[in-house]
This record gives structure tokens, sequence and C-alpha cells, in this order.
């Protein structure tokens, strides 16, 4: 089973700028401005200034290395995720319980350098089906399953004769007569994907990593693959994997934007079709405001004096107990929402900071239901 740190020997032993590297590649630095607010250390300029201060050898510097240590090891299996909600009945989890005692985790590249990331030149050939990494234990009697594999995305260049006279010269020695050229070069990245069992809140989640640039890929597909690759490890797994969909979420859009109980959510982004049609969206710049509380909208509705028609909206969190934050996006297209019947199997977390956030958004939306 999974040792937290600083029992992972590559995450403790690692150099400060190799861990701050990996976390710069999936973390935003604006979290990571707020973890340190939050232990009262100044933030500084910016992710070089804290990598300098974190490798100098006072004790300032080794508790940036410590936490930074711990809050990559929790940000592996948060940050931003698509999430699919199953069902977890107790007598399918007490088969999957006796499987997860026995279970292992099989060397794989992966391993070499786990939880950091592979190099660049590794992931191209490393394993682009997801690979069984880590079985993490969770208080609760929780499990979780992380899993990484090699995605790959294409980023683009464009090249113009005024800024690169050059190349341009040498495009017009090979096909002459073109103004611009638009080249595109392969990257990977090493996802984490991860299978959670919570058997007390009766719940499995499927979430599958979102937080490299590029991650643009078929959730649906994906999610299956990865309950497929869960049950190779966890065959009691299959009357979940072949014998369920995921919960269908749409019902929590209406009850969100209708709620005003809860002190611990602000609806930041929503879509919406008034009573005569017409289709409308109101953002708000800051997760501090509240878009029901923003003049115009709140104006409009109260004017029509009937119910508008919610397609999407995202929840900014701050949970009080445990104390946390988060937010979930939970969208449709509009024209979805006024059908028949709508559906909704999947939703957004992201600004996750660690895997207790990322759960106490699951419940809260699940709440909603």
């Amino acid at each position: 089973m999974s040792k937290q740190p600083p029992a992972n020997n590559i995450l403790a032993t690692a150099k400060f700028g190799r861990v701050m590297d990996a976390l710069q590649e999936r973390c935003s630095w604006v979290l990571a401005r707020e973890m340190l607010s939050s232990k009262n250390i100044k933030p500084g300029l910016g992710w070089a200034d804290l990598v300098a201060r974190g490798e100098k050898g006072d004790s300032e510097g080794a508790l940036i290395s410590s936490l930074f240590r711990t809050f990559f090891w929790d940000y592996v299996v948060a940050g931003k995720r698509h999430i699919q909600l199953y069902d977890l009945p107790d007598d399918v989890w007490l088969q999957i319980s006796k499987e997860l005692s026995t279970a292992s985790v099989q060397h794989s590249v992966f391993m070499t350098s786990y939880p950091l990331p592979l190099s660049q030149p590794a992931l191209t050939t490393a394993p682009v089906d997801q690979t069984l990494c880590e079985i993490r234990t969770l208080p609760n009697d929780e499990y979780q399953l992380v899993f990484c594999s090699s995605r790959s995305f294409e980023e683009s260049l464009t090249l113009e004769r005024k800024t690169s006279p050059a190349v341009m010269a040498a495009v017009d020695q090979a096909i002459p007569g073109y103004s611009r050229l638009i080249a595109y070069k392969q990257q990977w990245v090493q996802a984490f994907d991860v299978i959670s069992f919570r058997p007390k809140l009766g719940r499995v989640e499927v979430a599958l990593d979102m937080n490299n640039r590029g991650m643009n890929f078929d959730e649906e597909a994906f999610s299956l693959k990865l309950l497929a690759a869960t049950k190779a490890v966890l065959p009691s797994i299959a009357p979940i994997y072949t014998g369920q969909i995921p919960m269908d979420l749409f019902a929590a859009i209406n009850e969100i934007y209708k709620s005003r109980s809860s002190s611990e959510l602000k609806i930041i982004d929503t879509n919406f079709r008034t009573p005569s049609g017409a289709l409308n969206r109101g953002k708000m710049p800051s997760a501090e405001d509240d878009i029901r509380d923003e003049d115009f909208h709140r104006n409009g509705v109260a004017g029509i004096k009937k119910e508008i028609r919610v397609g999407g909206l995202v929840v900014a969190w701050e949970f009080h107990y445990p104390p946390g934050s988060a937010k979930t996006k939970l969208w449709t297209r509009i024209s979805l929402a006024a059908g028949q019947n709508p559906n909704l199997y999947s939703m957004e977390v992201f600004d996750a900071a660690k895997d207790g956030d990322i759960s106490q958004a699951c419940t809260k939306i699940v709440k909603f239901l």
C-alpha cells in the first residue's frame, strides 16, 4: 500500500527544483500562493524566487521544501479533474475490499520516477494505456488507485515573413509563394488518473487528469478505459464497470441555482434560457461574487416573474469543515437543457489542492440530486 511522504524516497530525495518543475507543469501560481499565505509564508516574486528560497539551507528553505513536497503528493490526485460518479453497493465493496488487501503495484517505466513525471524523451515511449502506479489508503476506509499514462498533443507555431524571414526564405525555396507557415510539434505529458472508493459514502469516483495543457481527449472513452484498467487489478468491480451508468447530475444544476441556504457556495458562471426563449450567460470576474446577487441578473430574473431554465453553472466552494476550497463545473448545451429528458453524466472539479477538496465537492453536488 502507499506510504505518505517523506517515506516516498523519490519525492523526499529529489532536488527541490525538480519537484517544483513538475508542480509548475500542473499547478497554477495562484493556488501555490494561496497555500503559502495559509502558512503565513510570503509568496515572493513567483516560481523562480520560490525555488531559490526553498533550495537555501536555512529554516525557511527547509519549511518551504517540506511543504511543497507534501503539497505535490496531495496535488497528484487533485487539481483539475473530469469526474464521473458511480454507486458502490455494499456487497460489491465487500468483494473489492478483499481484493484490495492483496493487490499490488507491478513494476513499470513510470515507477522509476513516480510520483514525479517522466522526462519528455521517456514519455514518447511510455505506455499510453493507464498503468497502476499506486494504491493509497485514506481515512474512513477509503482507497485510491492512481494510474499513469502518456498522452500527447500537438503544439502549433505560426511563422510569418516579417517575423521569421530566414525560415520563410527556406520555405520559398521548397514551396514558393507562401507567406505564412504553421508548424506542429508533438508534445507529451504524463497523466495521473484516479479511481477512488468511498464505501461510507456509497460512491466510486472516476477522475481523469486534466491538469496539463493539451489534455484534450474523449472523456467518456477514457473513463471506461480507466474502469477497465481497474477491473484488471480488481475483478470484483465488474458490476460497476459493465452493469452501471454514471450518476445523472443534471438535477443538481437547477437545485444549486435555487439554493440560498448554503454559505459555502457562490455561483460564478451560468448559462440559461429565459421564458421567451432568449439564451443568456452571466459570469462574474471574481470567485468572491455570486452571479445571482449581481444587479442586472437579479433584477432581470425578478422582472420576468417566471423561472429561467439553467443549462450549466460553475460553483466556487469554500468548505467550512474540514476547511478547503474547489470549483465545480456542471455544464450542458442550453438546447439540451431545454429538452424533454436532459441529463449530465460528468462534471469538472478544479482548483482543488488535495483529495479532500475533490471528495467534498463531489459530496456537495450529490446532496443536491
